[in-house]
């Protein structure tokens, strides 16, 4: 049987224009670039900061940050300096596939990151980057789980392709990759049709974070050969293949989350804290401090990481609670223990450069009162806006700016205090070292003496991703400018005829001409908040396979 969705949304994580637009032009994507040829296509601006799990809230939204309140891979617990990974369970907004349920719509997810634990939509919802499996738990409907490891053998949500075969990697594990994930693709397709079918592959980012080299020539040494074109063009060949079960007026839609750049230096903004004074470190670094830097991971494939996966189906979820606060609580101390609480007054965290103020009564031991907040963030900013690249004396950070002037909305507890903005997409600022003999900036070599994960990350996010779209109102050739990727779902809305809830940021991606002609509809409904669903998720299910896996991947 052969599916007729109305839309077809190709989520493809990390996909930049940076790569694609020459390969295309060269003919080695041929799928992509007749999809950009017969439809529109632009680059798509992405949250800040530009983050999978920040950017893809934001596109299944249509809200910013402010609103829906995810805003990096982990967050702080309430009263301590403890992280714990975020997921769909902390999301602050509802999401336009409910509402296009609603709108009597049937909706299919496949792999879309930070919708753990899977709504129950009227379609079905495979569970992406922030569960820890695909398992009954993380799909909607359950048995959706079973029918899908059974027609497509290996199906997993592990980043395979990093595991080195006597110290190589092997273009072989990814090309699978690819292919499985393209099967389970097919399947759903054929076997659960519905009206709105959304498709996600990860792998063209997480490629790009081991294989996306400053110089290009770099890209095809050794016995590798160009992993990062392999991918594209495998990923490309699978899209062939989709596109061959939908009908010609099917529409198609193609959007990444952010883009993906080379990374020139890494810069350590908690010795930058510590040099302007406001991050203070004890005399003595602890015994066993290093050895959580000094520990080489590799993905969590194998039996014992199979052990857990079926350990965590039936041990009681209170169990696992335990264990996962237990874990965080440890992994937390270990990584502040060289912090002076009593004399710091801002640390470092996250992704990209996030610094958090240590608040009387927000942190355990916090000395900021609220009163010296807007004394405390300038002397922070100050940090940051005056740190130099060495080599060519460029300033590393072209603004440092606060919740308030980045965002709207009243869920911004979760966000930075101050958020960095680099200058270039070279910079990466994720590397958070917190003892005194960390250095400021450091090449690519340093870092992988300094932190072993880190090492082999050779790039970073770019704020600017892709959309295509293909079919229905939009004009053929047309090149889109300008557009963020809280726009697309209501461009989406807008395509299909549907009036927009109220309360969303995003507005459809068209011409002004057309929307002279079909202006849009806005309705009455609104889309209330979720229900808080964060302590349920964490009762659920064990942390440990997300962890690991964004670990693998240099994210942590």
């Amino acid at each position: 049987m052969t599916a007729q969705p109305r839309v077809l949304i190709l989520a493809l994580d990390g996909a930049t224009f940076d790569l694609i637009g020459p390969w295309v032009d060269a003919g080695r994507l041929p799928n992509l670039g007749r999809l950009i040829r017969e439809g529109v296509h632009g680059r798509l601006r992405s949250t800040t900061p530009p983050i999978t799990p920040c950017a893809w809230t934001s596109f299944s939204t249509a809200q910013n940050p402010g609103r829906h309140g995810i805003y990096d891979f982990q967050q702080f617990v309430p009263g301590s300096y403890e992280l714990a990974p975020t997921n769909g369970a902390q999301r602050r907004a509802r999401t336009l596939w409910e509402y296009l349920n609603q709108r009597g719509l049937t909706v299919g997810l496949f792999n879309l990151p930070w919708m753990y634990p899977p709504p129950p939509l009227d379609g079905y919802c495979v569970c992406g980057f922030d569960a820890p499996d695909i398992n009954p738990r993380a799909v909607h409907p359950p048995e959706l789980s079973r029918e899908l490891h059974a027609a497509v053998p290996g199906l997993s949500l592990a980043a395979e392709f990093l595991r080195k075969r006597e110290g190589a990697y092997d273009p072989e594990v990814l090309r699978r990759q690819v292919q499985v994930n393209v099967q389970a693709a097919l399947f759903l397709l054929r076997e659960r049709p519905v009206d709105v079918c959304l498709l996600t592959s990860m792998l063209l980012d997480q490629v790009a974070h081991f294989f996306y080299y400053a110089d290009p020539a770099a890209r095809g040494c050794g016995p590798i050969e160009d992993m990062l074109l392999a991918a594209h063009e495998w990923v490309d060949e699978g899209l062939g293949e989709i596109l061959s079960l939908v009908p010609p007026e099917c529409l198609v839609l193609g959007v990444s989350d952010h883009g993906v750049a080379p990374t020139t230096v890494h810069v350590n903004i908690a010795r930058a804290l510590a040099d302007a004074g406001l991050l203070v470190y004890r005399d003595h670094q602890p015994r066993g401090q290093t050895t959580e830097l000094a520990t080489t991971r590799v993905p969590s494939s194998g039996p014992t990481s199979r052990l857990k996966r079926a350990l965590a189906a039936i041990l009681p979820s209170s169990v696992w609670l335990w264990l996962r606060r237990a874990r965080h609580a440890r992994r937390s101390r270990e990584r502040y223990a060289a912090v002076d609480w009593s004399q710091t007054r801002a640390f470092s965290w996250g992704n990209f450069a996030q610094v958090r103020l240590n608040l009387a009564g927000r942190e355990p031991h916090g000395i900021v009162r609220a009163d010296e907040r807007g004394a405390v963030v300038e002397q922070v900013k100050r940090a940051l806006l005056e740190l130099r690249d060495p080599a060519t004396g460029e300033a590393l950070f072209a603004a440092a700016l606060t919740p308030e002037e980045l965002y709207s909305g009243p869920h911004t507890e979760g966000a930075a205090d101050v958020l960095g903005i680099p200058t270039h997409s070279g910079v990466d600022a994720s590397l958070h070292l917190p003892t005194p003999e960390a250095p400021l900036i450091v090449t690519r070599d340093a870092a992988l003496m300094a932190s072993p994960e880190m090492a082999e990350k050779v790039a970073g996010h770019d704020p600017e991703g892709v959309f295509i779209a293909r079919g229905g109102p939009f004009r053929c050739g047309a090149e889109v400018t300008g557009a963020g990727i809280g726009e697309v779902l209501p461009t989406l809305l807008h395509a299909l005829g549907l009036a927009l809830p109220q309360g969303l940021d995003g507005r459809p991606i068209f011409e002004p001409s057309f929307l002279s002609e079909h202006p849009v509809q806005k309705g009455d409904a609104s889309l209330s908040p979720p229900e808080a669903s964060g302590p349920q998720a964490d009762d659920d299910e064990d942390r440990r396979a997300v962890e690991d896996r964004l670990r693998d991947l240099g994210y942590l």
